[in-house]
């Protein structure tokens, strides 16, 4: 099999390591391989590229690591471990390269030559990752001795032990900041960590099993999840609590919605029924008995009083939400039904099926209107946009498609994931989609022109992401065991290679008090007197989280914020621990709104602050 692979920086390329102790390079637009790189004697299991695309370094259970030089295929060095390595990481500058091993250790190694740096010591059983932060001053490794360790990259001290999990931490990965922290393990949880405090800052837990879907209500304030656990629960955003237990399945649930008055819950399983719960009291009110297989998706009608679900019985059936009465059957697909969405205007639903189709309905008929044939396996998902004007499908052919609902044409094609793709669903305004892969990443594209504007990295397959229903943060639902909220950024990203990596999504919650007071803002939102970076970056906030976003406030606010830290910066190592959090965020937002004007032949409202540019590489 193959265990592990990557695209190179400017997406061309792809690299794939195996058990077959190769690694090979193809081309990602043809798929044509390119060079095999052969000498390790043991598995490959992890392979990347360096920033800059020359050079790859691969981790093999041999008990070395090596680096490549993609042009001629020529081994540059090889790094030795006394037991089998796990990962193998370039620092973001390529310079140098940190690995994690059975030994118990993670070494950081200079990637020109091989040369040792840094042996990290002191976890008491395998190591199971190691990354640098974004600016390469720490390391960060995760362990099977059921921590994560946190280093000094140059010369190797331990500066802090996260402990909390009760079971091996299998991922750990900083945010884009480098001020926080979020660890993953085999105890069922995944845990947010403030680094500049050593604090656990949320844990995500579930009930040790698999999240297949989750979904928000209507006013974003609560996610349901539906879980290989017999169970659907409710989850207040704000906090990350558990508001209700929905029980009564007697197999995994596959599916679940709210209805649009958030009263009610409908859920699907493995065990053939529907449930409609009443989510004030997690009581069932209709179990759905008439399908001949499991069910596995299901949704409200606008108004609430009809009940979709699909079935691996190839039908889709319609169901009185107050009598729980079967209303009609949709007949027409040869395999299974593997997702069912209503439209908005009540008036057509749409089904998604193993047979490499999708077909829009007629819902009061029952007749077929539009086939949409294009995916070469399975269709996994299908959701509407808010016109009913497009259809959006995810397949196991490992793309998504939009399509025009009137004439079953194929609007776009959106490739770029490397495995099957699960779900995919529009942003609210239609201009993105979202969709979530087994390949470990959710991405979100722009449309109509199909670019990926973001990857979000998890360390599981993804099986479900939606976006919130104020379209700045994306859901997720992933086979780690957990659901997770992440930051859409409110400025279009452009491109994998841009120099501040945003690139990725960040993970989001409503600031903590703690967060707050070390962000120089009080509980309560005001803004204290005493410094001269608070007031803007609150009106820099504030110009983001508008309905249609004043970016050049933004970028102006931002600018005076990053002024007023830079000054600050360096007076004493105390301050500069409390104040770089919010410096990094600053320079970082200013800088990624600069290269969104400057991209966008709007380079005049950059000027003025152009000085300001050459503080961001902090």
């Amino acid at each position: 099999p193959v265990f592990f692979a990557a695209f190179s920086p400017d997406g061309r390329r792809i690299v794939s390591a195996s058990r077959d102790q190769t690694v090979r390079v193809w081309d990602a637009a043809s798929g044509a391989q390119l060079g095999v790189l052969s000498g390790h004697s043991g598995d490959v299991v992890t392979v990347e590229f360096s920033p800059d695309g020359r050079r790859i370094v691969t981790a093999s259970r041999d008990k070395t690591a090596r680096t490549w030089n993609v042009a001629t295929g020529a081994t540059i060095a090889v790094l030795r471990h006394d037991g089998p390595v796990n990962s193998a990481r370039f620092s973001s500058d390529g310079q140098r390269i940190v690995t994690a091993s059975f030994d118990l250790t993670a070494r950081i190694w200079n990637a020109a030559n091989g040369a040792p740096l840094a042996t990290l010591r002191g976890h008491g059983d395998n190591v199971r990752e190691a990354v640098f932060s974004p600016d390469g001053r720490d390391v960060l490794t995760a362990s099977s001795d059921n921590t994560a360790r946190l280093w000094d990259a140059r010369t190797g001290v331990l500066l802090e032990t996260l402990r909390a999990h009760t079971g091996y931490v299998n991922d750990a990965r900083f945010d884009p900041s480098g001020n926080h922290v979020a660890t993953a393990s085999f105890d069922g949880t995944a845990r947010l960590w403030n680094i500049v405090r050593g604090a656990q800052i949320r844990v995500f837990r579930g009930d040790d099993a698999i999240v297949n879907t989750a979904v928000f209500n209507t006013d974003g304030r609560r996610v349901l999840t539906a879980s290989y656990s017999k169970a659907a629960r409710l989850w207040n955003v704000a906090d990350g609590s558990l508001v209700q237990v929905l029980r009564g399945h007697s197999d995994d649930v596959t599916s679940a919605a709210i209805s649009a008055d958030s009263r009610w819950a409908l859920t699907g399983s493995l065990d053939g029924t529907a449930r409609l719960w009443d989510l004030a009291t997690g009581a069932t009110v209709h179990t759905l008995r008439g399908h001949r297989g499991a069910v596995n998706g299901v949704d409200f009608s606008p108004d609430g009083k009809l009940l979709l679900t699909g079935s691996d019985d190839k039908t889709a059936q319609l169901w009185n939400a107050q009598s729980g009465r079967l209303v009609r059957t949709f007949a027409r697909h040869t395999s299974d039904v593997n997702d069912v969405t209503y439209c908005a205007n009540g008036k057509w639903i749409a089904t998604a099926s193993s047979d490499d189709t999708a077909i829009v309905w007629n819902a009061n008929t029952g007749a077929a209107i539009t086939s949409f044939v294009g995916h070469d396996k399975a269709v996994n998902s299908v959701a509407f946009d808010a016109t009913c004007s497009r259809l959006v499908t995810a397949s196991d052919d490992g793309t998504a498609r939009v399509w025009d609902v009137s004439t079953g044409a194929t609007i776009r094609v959106l490739e770029g994931h490397e495995a099957r793709v699960y779900s995919a669903a529009f942003s609210p305004d239609g201009t993105r989609v979202v969709t979530a892969s087994e390949d470990h990443t959710a991405r979100v594209w722009s449309l109509p022109d199909g670019t990926m504007l973001a990857s979000l990295d998890e360390g599981d397959a993804l099986n479900d992401a939606v976006f919130a229903p104020n379209a700045a943060t994306i859901l997720t639902a992933s086979n780690d065991d957990t659901a997770r909220i992440w930051r859409v950024p409110s400025v279009p990203l452009l491109g994998s290679t841009s120099l501040w990596d945003w690139e990725r999504l960040l993970p989001l919650r409503p600031l903590t008090w703690e967060e707050r007071s070390e962000a120089g803002l009080s509980g309560d939102g005001s803004v204290p007197s005493t410094d001269t970076w608070s007031e803007p970056l609150r009106r820099a906030e504030s110009c983001e989280s508008k309905d249609q976003p004043d970016l050049t406030c933004a970028l102006r606010e931002y600018a005076i914020a990053a002024d007023a830290l830079d000054a600050q910066l360096g007076v004493s190592e105390a301050r500069d621990r409390q104040l770089r959090p919010l410096a990094n965020l600053a320079f970082a937002r200013r800088a990624s709104l600069a290269e969104y004007f400057t991209n966008h032949n709007r380079a005049e409202l950059v000027l003025g602050i152009g000085h300001d540019l050459q503080t961001m590489h902090r």
